[in-house]
């Protein structure tokens, strides 16, 4: 100790007051020693002296890092042995001696029981007179550090989970070590050994477990020389062994270069020398500090595995392209789409040298491994038995799989230790499957880089792999290659084929009936089985590797593996540069072992991916391509080919359920003859030449086809020519193109015969269909035998002529240029396997055309309807409207009954010539007679019946015209006349002058015009309207078609003799649709309207008090300006009265004497429809120069005798009844429109006669004939009595149609009082309640004084509530039924304000408009300039419950135009003043109105404070507060407003009117 040092003595801590935390020390020098001598005698040792007598004390610690170390035993002898004895440190690591003599001891370690100090001091030491000597004990400490380091020999990547165990070389023993909880069996990664020691046995020893880190490091070992055995390589990684020849170790020492070593083997010896014991101690203070030995394990086995799927989005039919991946780990049943893993597809291993290593099959999920023999081992007895099984079951049941990461137990290698580990080993024992471990060096020689392969066995007639991919795990690894070719190349369909391909392609290179012929014409037998149309291939052997797979994936029958089965294999190419590398990976087997970012214990995704095989779909059709019929030299071809014509969309003609089933399998044409065609042709040349098509298809969308050859079985009745007869063309009538065939003379059967054709017809895919044509012949003679018996008679039941194909040899490839054949079978047919005649035997390389029978020819016939045509503008009448047809038959068009219709020659036809000698028309000679047979719809035998239709039969071919006799008392003469033709079909008939008839058939136009020249004559005699005086004794209108020409039949060229036809449906000769259409012809119409074009009302002092004018304005007739007093309703049928009226209030004082002038405005207008005095607009609508004008015979003003007219109405001339009657001799237009009259007896016993002014239903003719002159008469007398009858002859001229006449009459009323009794009652009624409450208004500001008169007219007044306005009396619209009878509606309400507003000289005028389509009248006021709305009826419209009264609200009261809007349409707005100012709104103005910022729950409070003995409060709330029934909640659970409240329903009722809120109290 040198001098002066401080000692620390035991600090004291001391907390501040203040703060928290603060650690004070204090510091004292040991002073007792400051005066003791010191003396250094070495480095290690330091002796104090006392003379005489002293003190000795020993301090143990250690040298490096001065630790005490108690429990040190020392031997300490004295001078002349006065103390000889043995002292142990304690727990500070000293032994004290005091008062002992001075002199010289000899100190010496004997024992120390602290590890790791296995060297001893000892030393002498000087005991001084009255000193204390100390002597400090120092030795080093004899361990070091071992760390061993395992990793992997390639990647270099530390493994976690390998074994060690320490030997101790110069004992041979090995170590146990003990920690601070005692002795150690198993230690994982870093240890700190607080002492070790050798054992007997190695089951003793201490195993060391490399950590996650892959590192074991044994801290605090004793220095010395060290066998390091590594003897497990654990259960976290596969593929290693503790095998010498896979493992080798070095060592180094770090801070010791010369410490180092290295091997090969398990066993690595490694010198561990001490180190500084701040090394050794927990935790080390530096890095270097340890003896390193680092493992490497090269891996010994592998794992392959992988799996086998049916790609079900990509191949099939049409090779469908795709991702060409694996998107499912297991099957399922719901998805049928999806892809499919295949289970029982052969899996076989080859090593690098070719040798066959093991083989397996795929398991249910597709799945296969190879390399688990040792997973499956479980107890390591080299055998798989049900010992295993039992093990692997009973750690699954106790939950010990996680101890298992080795892939131990994973027998089906997917990660899991499960129940299907347990089947599959199950599996494999019950199958005597046998298991292999998969070295490394078996499957690839790092020498020569050779590589082994995995095999797939599978079904390669409808499989094959999908392509190769290397870059992503769920695609497929393998490619049809045999085992000696080189590389694996990418394939495709139209592509160079892989060598097992392409020899498997060339051994299916023919198919023909029940074999399959090689490219070297070697046979194999084929099996088919034939049910419901259809043969399919049989499999001996076969198996699936999923339900409900379409075709097996493997056929296991020995003697048929060399047919269907096809084997793939994975790239043996190990090069670095080979895309494609070994077990289809894209990594070299050193990229995979050497990989540092995961291990790799198995190569996966080795994959078998299949898709189904396109397969080659031949399909035929035959059918009936034409007959053509020749006689006397007249050619006419019937053309079939629509055997399926109508069939549906989704239906295909070569799909054996179509062509075979019900709808086409049945299917026959006609070929219907007209026996005298046949039985006139005895000197003539007769023949019928049927012609049948078949039509070849490859319904394959990728594959070539060719059909070698066709069998047909053709009808015994049919000859067939030797030579030309058959070829892939038709035209003209002559087959194109010949093919060889050859008639098979060997097959006998009476029915058929059997033709063998050569076609050898290539078909691309997705080509157009190939046709083949085959013309058979029949005699007339044949034709005879055919429809007559012997007796020239017509056979009922007639055969059909039969004919059926097959498809019999065929081949498929897979080029364009037909030469690398593809093996590919037709799914569903079996060639050359029909039996003719025997259905059940056809497939879909088979057809038979429809039979084709022979008859006899229906009769001719022409079919059509009269009816009447709609206007094209349906309204009746109208200024400017033509009154025109669209000339066709429309449905819901009505027909016409009574017309006759004739078939007449064109020969019958005269013409008829005007004056000038030009041709006005044809018309029919006077012995003219129909020809053929007429007859009718319905019961009418003379002409048509209600739904007016007509057939004409039995006509010979010739030129010929219709007729159309019509004309009744409905359909007359005179008011109907023959539709027009339009343009269309004017030109369709001009441009087809014979043959129209055939033209648009679908289009029913009218197709007869009437006889212009008859029509002439009628109008001559038609000019005025009386028509009842001046009818025709013409009845009958002749109308007529064009011109047309019939050959042999319908569609005939009649001008050339060869016609081509369909032939598809039975011969018809029917002309459909010659139909004739009439029309209403353009309505004349004249109407007189009459009304109010001003009023004048002057006093009896010439003072004029109101002068209003109506004009018409936007559509509407109003007030040219307001009127004070006067109101104008304008007509309407939402008015009363619905005729408008105009109303004018004044003083009962000034009535006396006032004169109202009233103008009216008398309007003729001519509304009739357009007419032109023309044929071209009468028979084509063709507008012409002269249009047909009208005139009134008459206009008529009968005026009240009570009102006079003035003398400016110059135009007007006063009739008696006596000259009126005169004049007007006949029943008036209005006469004519009387729905009826009729007679009673009054209580006089007198006729009374009444009319009826009603919407006329009837024929005006009708009307008139009800009518006669007396009764006439009569009528007018009562009608016209108390009336002037004025008379203008100006109004009476012609007027086109749209334009009108007009004339003004005015006339003027001079007032009288002499109801003043009644009226002036009447008024002191009213001034009796009014007036009090006027004198009671003038007392207050106009603010109070306009809601005081409001308050009071709505106590005063109820609403008339009515469901029609009609019914409300007239007094609910006055001031009179306001406030004396209590009742009013609203301009009731609305005018009784008005008045009492200008009796207290509030400027107010009043509104109309409506509510909900409903008219509504209020009122608006004008306070200081600013405007109002104030509508008193929607104020009276809250009902209180309590009582059943309607209680007055202010929701209406003084708001502003926008407000009114939001229930109220403004009449007129434009005409009003706009209200905009709220400054005399009533809430705001009494202070019951909630601006938004307030707080509403106090001013609401405040409402109902100030308004408390109110059972009504109302207040407004600014439009911008949001949740107002919300907030009123927060008032409303105060009690003290509970008057408010329903406290049965908790609840507050309020009423919400405009913003506003009106709230009833609960009593």
């Amino acid at each position: 100790m040198k001098k002066g040092q401080k000692v620390y003595r035991q600090a004291e801590y001391s907390y501040s007051s203040t703060t928290q935390d603060v650690v004070t020390f204090r510091k004292f020098e040991d002073k007792s020693q400051s005066d003791v001598e010191n003396k250094v005698v070495s480095n290690e040792k330091s002796i104090k002296w006392m003379n005489f007598t002293g003190n000795l004390k020993i301090i143990k610690e250690d040298e490096e890092t001065g630790e005490r170390l108690k429990g040190v035993k020392f031997s300490v002898k004295g001078p002349d042995k006065t103390l000889d004895r043995s002292y142990t440190t304690d727990e500070n690591g000293e032994i004290n001696l005091e008062n002992i003599i001075t002199g010289e001891y000899k100190v010496k370690e004997v024992s120390n029981s602290n590890y790791g100090y296995t060297v001893m001091v000892e030393d002498s030491v000087k005991v001084k007179s009255t000193k204390t000597v100390v002597y400090e004990a120092k030795n080093k400490k004899q361990t070091g550090n071992l760390k061993i380091i395992k990793q992997d020999a390639d990647s270099e990547k530390n493994l976690e989970g390998v074994s060690f165990k320490i030997k101790k070389k110069d004992e041979n023993k090995y170590i146990q070590v003990k920690t601070g909880d005692g002795w150690k069996k198993d230690i994982t990664g870093i240890v700190h050994v607080d002492d070790m020691q050798t054992v007997d046995t190695e089951n003793e020893a201490t195993i060391f477990t490399t950590n996650s880190d892959g590192i074991i490091e044994v801290r605090n070992i004793l220095k010395g020389t060290y066998y390091v055995e590594e003897v497990s390589v654990g259960d976290i990684y596969f593929g290693y062994e503790v095998d010498d020849d896979y493992i080798t170790w070095s060592y180094t020492s770090t801070a010791n270069k010369d410490n180092t070593g290295s091997g090969k083997g398990h066993i690595a010896t490694v010198e561990v020398v001490a180190r500084a014991s701040y090394n050794t101690k927990e935790p080390p203070k530096e890095e270097n500090r340890n003896e390193i030995v680092v493992f490497k394990n090269k891996r010994k086995y592998i794992k392959l595995s992988g799996y086998a799927w049916e790609d079900k989005r990509v191949g099939g039919k049409d090779n469908k392209a795709g991702n060409e991946k694996c998107d499912v780990e297991e099957n399922t049943e719901s998805n049928k789409e999806e892809d499919k893993r295949l289970a029982n597809v052969l899996v076989k291993l080859y090593s690098w040298e070719g040798k066959l290593l093991g083989q397996t099959i795929t398991d249910e999920k597709g799945n296969y491994v190879f390399g688990t023999k040792s997973m499956a081992d479980i107890n390591g007895d080299g055998i798989i038995s049900i010992v295993d099984v039992t093990e692997i079951t009973r750690v699954i049941s106790s939950g010990e799989t996680n101890k298992y990461t080795n892939g131990l137990m994973d027998i089906n290698n997917d990660g899991k230790i499960d129940k299907a580990d347990i089947e599959k080993l199950q599996n494999i024992i019950s199958l005597n499957e046998e298991l292999i471990d998969v070295k490394i060096e078996d499957i690839y020689n790092s020498k020569t880089k050779k590589a082994g392969y995995i095999e797939f066995t599978y079904n390669g007639l409808n499989y094959e792999t999908v392509s190769v991919n290397v870059k992503e795990e769920n695609t497929n690894k393998v490619a049809e290659i045999s085992s000696n070719s080189q590389n694996l190349v990418d394939k495709s369909i139209d592509g160079t084929y892989l060598d097992n391909r392409t020899s498997f392609n060339e051994s299916w290179a023919v198919i023909e009936n029940n074999k399959k012929i090689d490219s070297d014409g070697n046979v194999d037998t084929l099996d088919y089985n034939h049910n419901n149309y259809a043969s399919s291939l049989s499999y001996p052997g076969g198996v699936t590797g999923y339900n409900e797979q379409k075709y097996p994936i493997i056929v296991k029958d020995n003697t048929n593996n060399n047919i269907f089965n096809i084997t793939a294999r994975t790239e043996t190419n190990t090069s670095e540069d080979a895309s494609c590398k070994f077990f289809g990976q894209n990594k070299t087997m050193e990229m995979i072992l050497s990989d540092k970012e995961q291990y790799i214990d198995t190569i996966e995704n080795i994959n078998l991916g299949v898709k189904e095989r396109a397969q080659p779909d031949l399909a035929l059709t035959k059918d009936i391509y034409s007959a053509k019929v020749t006689v006397n030299g007249y050619e006419h071809t019937y053309m079939y080919n629509q055997k399926f014509v109508d069939k549906d969309q989704n239906e295909d003609e070569f799909n054996v359920d179509v062509k075979f089933g019900e709808k086409f399998g049945n299917k026959s044409f006609t070929r219907a003859i007209y026996p005298s065609d046949v039985k006139e042709t005895q000197d003539k040349d007769f023949s019928v030449k049927v012609v049948y098509i078949i039509t070849l298809k490859n319904g394959s969308g990728v594959l070539y086809s060719k059909i070698n050859s066709l069998v047909d079985y053709f009808d015994a009745r049919y000859t067939i020519e030797e030579n030309g007869a058959i070829g892939t063309g038709y035209e003209n009538g002559k087959i194109k193109d010949e093919i060889r065939y050859k008639l098979d003379r060997s097959y006998q059967d009476a029915e058929y015969r059997k033709l063998i054709i050569n076609c050898d017809t290539k078909i691309n895919p997705n080509e157009s269909n190939k046709n083949i044509y085959v013309e058979y012949t029949l005699t007339r003679n044949g034709v005879k035998d055919i429809l007559f018996d012997k007796n020239g008679n017509q056979k009922t039941n007639i055969e059909g002529l039969e004919n059926i194909v097959e498809i019999n040899s065929y081949s498929t490839y897979s080029d364009k240029d037909f030469t690398k054949s593809y093996a590919g079978i037709d799914s569903n047919s079996n060639p050359g396997s029909t039996v003719p005649g025997n259905k059940d035997t056809y497939e879909d390389d088979t057809d038979y055309a429809p039979g084709l029978i022979l008859e006899v020819a229906n009769p001719r016939e022409i079919k059509g309807t009269v009816f009447e045509d709609n206007a094209v503008d349906p309204t009746e009448g109208g200024t400017n409207r033509e009154r025109l047809g669209n000339g066709k038959f429309d449905d819901g068009e009505k027909t016409i009954s009574g017309v006759q219709v004739g078939l007449y020659k064109e020969a019958d036809f005269e013409e008829i010539k005007d004056e000038d000698g030009k041709i006005i028309d044809m018309q029919l000679e006077s012995e003219a007679k129909p020809v053929g047979t007429t007859t009718y719809g319905g019961d009418n035998k003379d002409s048509t019946g209600k739904d007016g239709t007509f057939t004409i039969k039995d006509f010979a071919p010739g030129e010929y015209r219709i007729v159309y006799f019509w004309g009744d008392g409905k359909y007359t003469i005179e008011d109907y006349k023959s539709t027009i033709w339009t343009s269309d079909n004017k030109n369709e008939k001009d441009g087809n002058p014979n043959t129209w008839y055939r033209v648009n058939t679908h289009i029913r136009y009218s197709d007869a015009k009437d006889n212009y020249a008859t029509r002439l004559k009628i109008d001559s005699e038609d000019t005025s309207i009386d028509k009842m005086d001046s009818m025709t004794n013409i009845d009958k209108m002749d109308s007529k078609t064009n011109s047309m020409t019939f050959g042999v039949e319908l569609k005939d060229d009649i001008y050339n003799r060869k016609t081509e036809t369909s032939g598809i449906d039975k011969v018809t000769f029917s002309i459909e649709n010659i139909d004739f259409g009439v029309i209403e012809r353009p309505r004349q119409s004249i109407d007189v309207t009459k009304r109010a074009k001003s009023m004048k009302i002057t006093l009896a002092n010439g003072q004029v008090i109101a002068d209003a004018k109506i004009v018409e304005k936007d559509g509407k007739l109003q007030l040219e300006q307001q009127v004070k007093g006067v109101i104008y309703t304008e007509p309407s049928d939402k008015n009363n009265p619905k005729n408008g009226q105009i109303k004018a209030e004044i003083d009962n004082e000034l009535i006396q004497g006032a004169t109202v002038e009233i103008k009216y405005e008398i309007k003729v207008q001519n509304n009739s429809e357009i007419d032109y005095d023309s044929k071209g607009y009468y028979c084509y609508g063709e507008k012409g120069e002269e249009i047909v004008k009208i005139k009134a015979s008459g206009v008529y003003d009968y005026l009240d005798n009570t009102m006079i007219a003035n003398d400016e109405n110059t135009e007007w001339e006063t009739k008696t009844i006596v000259n009126y009657n005169e004049k007007v001799s006949k029943p008036t237009i209005m006469e004519e429109y009387f729905k009826y009259q009729s007679s009673s007896i009054d209580s006089s016993g007198n006729t009374e006669i009444r009319v009826w002014y009603e919407e006329f239903k009837e024929q005006y003719a009708t009307a008139i004939k009800n009518w006669n002159i007396t009764e006439i008469k009569e009528a007018r007398k009562k009608k016209l009595a108390d009336k002037t009858i004025l008379h203008n002859a100006n109004l009476e001229g012609e007027i086109a149609p749209g334009d009108s006449k007009q004339a003004s009459l005015t006339a003027s009323k001079i007032l009288t009082n002499t109801d003043e009794i009644e009226l002036n009652k009447k008024i002191a009624e009213i001034n009796s309640i009014l007036n009090p409450i006027i004198s009671e208004a003038k007392t207050m500001d106009k603010f109070d004084a306009e809601l005081y008169l409001h308050d009071q007219i709505c106590k005063i007044a109820t609403y008339y509530k009515y469901t029609d306005i009609n019914q409300v009396p007239d007094e609910c619209h006055s001031i009179y039924g306001c406030l004396v009878s209590h009742q009013a509606v609203c301009d009731g309400l609305s005018k009784t304000l008005m008045i009492a507003l200008d009796k207290v000289g509030i400027k107010n005028i009043v509104i109309t408009g409506y509510i909900k389509d409903q008219a509504h009248e209020w009122n608006m006021v004008n306070l200081d300039d600013e405007w109002y709305h104030v509508d008193i009826t929607s104020n009276k419209s809250v009902k209180n419950e309590t009582n059943n009264s309607e209680e007055i609200i202010h929701s209406y009261f003084n708001i502003t135009t926008e407000q009114i809007k939001n229930s109220n349409a403004i009449d007129k707005e434009e005409n009003l003043p706009h209200a905009n100012s709220d400054k005399y709104n009533y809430y705001i103005k009494k202070g019951k109105y909630i601006a938004s910022g307030e707080n509403f729950v106090s001013k609401l409070k405040k409402i109902l404070d100030e308004n408390e003995n109110d059972n009504l409060i109302e207040f407004a709330v600014d439009s911008k507060v949001n949740s107002v029934p919300d907030k009123m909640v927060y008032v409303f659970q105060d009690d003290e407003y509970e008057k408010y409240v329903d406290k049965n329903a908790s609840r507050f009722n309020y009423y919400n009117v405009l913003n506003t809120y009106i709230l009833l109290a609960n009593k």
